[in-house]
């Protein structure tokens, strides 16, 4: 199906932000509440076209990692509230940097931390802290301007520069504390945080290694459920870069003296890669990716530690959606029949384009894999670089369907969205 297939959606509510939001996350624990990261270059015009923005951003991070003196930024994170199909802002709190990139963790017990990376190298964890008898359901004269964002730490990696620009980070899924980061200078690095947040390691620097920018990086998905006690299976780590490259390395953490497995590469993206998503299957090892050349593609690679450190992939399906891939998250859980077909729900941050949700189904073993644009949300007038789906109960529709609720943001026009989708669709 093609970019503009699928239901064309409006929004239910819109509001401009004091700064250019570049990220945003729901939070586990409290699933009312999420955050949106900013990242303001100062002095920048606002009101841009789509070839300035790309521009500008190129310079933008090229001046970082070729050492030529960077432009000042800095950036915020704001605690929102979605209550009743609408969001309130509760708390902002300054940054001395530029946020780029902001999680929580995945981790039984601690879904209130979140971690944020930034232009100058750093990563900083909160937590959010509701007040005693919190009730999502609360007044807004009530919840308005609460401090419920703590600051916990700021880290720096050991022997980094400060001029190092980080552009995205990934919590390993089942190892608490396992950090995989990317920087503008092409590096994906592997850090340990230590269980109370004051102090990091790092493990492997690089583990994998782009000649360009590295946009984004992910760990394959674990084949059980998360629990409480972490696993120590091995894992692969899959970035993706400006050099139009995806990589990937298999690691052992079980390992008396664990070392990666020599980098795989593959080639076939057309423009820089910018979203990783392993999926969450049990007999397959399905990995989507997203580019600036438009296409959202679908993969099979083999773990290195199954394959001997042979390359093992190969592609199943593509998809043009319109505008470059920044972003994808899985929507809900995915679906595995007895027969092992599966099928998922994705939620595609598009640029220029807007934000696109997916169906994505396939067969055991990554056979016949289909993608089919649902719907569209095109009312954003500038990059769309982040998006995120609630994890609360969700408005009916005239169907008696449930409606599933979506934040999506907007950078130099500065806009965030609210909107919903029948989750029949």
């Amino acid at each position: 199906m093609s970019a503009s297939g699928g239901e064309s959606i409006s929004s239910t509510q819109s509001m401009i932000l004091d700064l250019p939001p570049s990220c945003i996350e729901f939070c586990p624990a409290h699933p009312d509440l999420f955050v949106v990261g900013t990242y303001n270059l100062e002095n920048s015009e606002e009101a841009k076209t789509v070839d300035e923005e790309k521009l500008d951003e190129e310079e933008d991070l090229q001046a970082s990692s070729t050492g030529k003196q960077p432009q000042s930024r800095n950036g915020s994170i704001i605690l929102f509230q979605l209550r009743e199909g609408k969001v309130y802002p509760i708390q902002t709190i300054s940054q001395p940097s530029a946020v780029f990139d902001l999680h929580f963790q995945p981790h039984p017990g601690k879904g209130d931390v979140f971690a944020t990376v930034s232009s100058t190298g750093t990563i900083s964890v909160f937590k959010v802290v509701v007040p005693a008898g919190w009730n999502s359901a609360s007044p807004v004269p009530v919840i308005d301007h609460l401090d419920m964002i703590q600051p916990i730490s700021v880290l720096r990696l050991p022997d980094l520069d400060e001029d190092v620009l980080f552009t995205y980070f990934a919590w390993h899924p089942s190892i608490p504390g396992l950090v995989a980061i990317t920087t503008a200078s092409g590096q994906v690095i592997l850090v340990q945080i230590h269980k109370d947040y004051q102090s990091i390691e790092v493990l492997e620097n690089p583990v994998l290694e782009h000649s360009l920018e590295a946009w984004v990086v992910a760990f394959s998905q674990p084949t059980s459920q998360p629990s409480s006690e972490p696993t120590k299976a091995p894992f692969t780590i899959f970035s993706g870069g400006d050099d139009s490259a995806l990589k990937y390395t298999t690691y052992d953490p079980s390992a008396d003296h664990p070392t990666p497995y020599s980098p795989i590469t593959l080639r076939g993206h057309t423009a820089g890669v910018t979203a990783i998503l392993p999926l969450a299957l049990p007999n397959s090892h399905i990995v989507l990716t997203g580019s600036y050349d438009d296409t959202i593609r679908v993969f099979a690679i083999a773990p290195l530690h199954t394959t001997f450190g042979a390359k093992q992939a190969r592609p199943l399906a593509e998809c043009s959606l319109g505008g470059g891939v920044w972003r994808l998250s899985v929507i809900g859980e995915a679906a595995v029949g007895a027969d092992g077909e599966w099928a998922v729900s994705v939620l595609a941050s598009c640029m220029h384009a807007g934000t696109r949700v997916l169906r994505i189904a396939g067969g055991d073993g990554g056979e016949d894999v289909e993608i089919e644009v649902l719907g569209r949300f095109e009312e954003h007038k500038s990059m769309n670089y982040g998006s995120d789906w609630a994890r609360v109960d969700e408005p009916v529709d005239g169907d008696g369907r449930p409606r599933g609720i979506i934040v999506s943001t907007s950078f130099y026009d500065r806009l965030l969205c609210v909107w919903s989708m029948s989750k029949g669709s």
